[in-house]
């Protein structure tokens, strides 16, 4: 019992807010998903290669969900960083909104918007996800459609010069909107890109994108680095890359 995280949760407004002592608010869809101390630990875990994050920078986290990376990333960054948290799906915004202020994470704007390539409205599919919705462009019946846009849009929009860190995470998305993005990615320092080939057995739907993402950014300048040997079958399909020799791992 000393070890187990003390959490408060309570409805509100159709999603449920949830509260950790001295550390923070997660505000989901439902009570389903990781902790704090969980999600921080996951967090710390996916950035640890290569000093990811640093103080000052500027990221671009794409697939933003309801924040639960969000408030790690603004925490990293510090008061001279800006994140910029992009969601598509209205309900999982509302969510993300609501866990950026409850959190007084000020320096985090939110876009919402699907990006895609060509940067046209899409259409979203809902599913269940680990920590309340799970999102997918789809054009099949149900779901919704939402405003699209290119990652292009969101540089100028935000009067953005350079993208310390572009954190990609669009449920096997990420290979038509990096394609999209090529002379964009000319303003991009560091990336990680979280594919969904392990996930092609349970949902046939996804496209494989593991190998094609890491081509595509050596072929972008990208020093590319992968973690084939972690015990997790996501993190064995984040694609990282670099374009700072010093700042990648060896």
């Amino acid at each position: 019992m000393r070890n187990r995280e003390i959490e408060f949760a309570r409805p509100r407004d159709g999603v449920w807010v949830r509260w950790f002592p001295s550390q923070g608010y997660l505000v989901t869809p439902g009570l389903r998903g990781p902790g704090w101390k969980a999600s921080r630990l996951a967090c710390a875990d996916m950035l640890a290669p290569g000093e990811l994050v640093r103080d000052g920078d500027v990221v671009v986290e794409v697939g933003a969900g309801t924040g639960t990376e969000t408030v790690f990333l603004s925490r990293s960054v510090g008061n001279t960083g800006t994140v910029i948290a992009v969601e598509a799906h209205p309900t999982t915004a509302v969510c993300l909104q609501e866990t950026i202020s409850l959190n007084r994470c000020e320096n985090v704007r939110l876009v919402q918007v699907a990006l895609s390539g060509s940067g046209d409205p899409v259409h979203l599919t809902t599913g269940r996800g680990v920590s309340g919705l799970a999102n997918r462009i789809d054009a099949g019946e149900g779901g919704v459609s939402v405003a699209g846009g290119t990652l292009m849009d969101i540089v100028r929009q935000q009067g953005l010069h350079q993208i310390d860190l572009l954190k990609m995470n669009i449920e096997g998305a990420e290979l038509d909107v990096l394609r999209g993005s090529l002379t964009t990615l000319d303003q991009v320092r560091r990336v990680m890109i979280s594919c969904h080939d392990f996930a092609m057995g349970d949902d046939p739907g996804i496209p494989p994108t593991f190998d094609a993402t890491r081509s595509l950014l050596k072929d972008a300048g990208f020093r590319v680095v992968t973690r084939p040997d972690h015990p997790q079958p996501w993190m064995r399909n984040y694609v990282y890359g670099y374009r700072e020799a010093l700042s990648a791992p060896s």
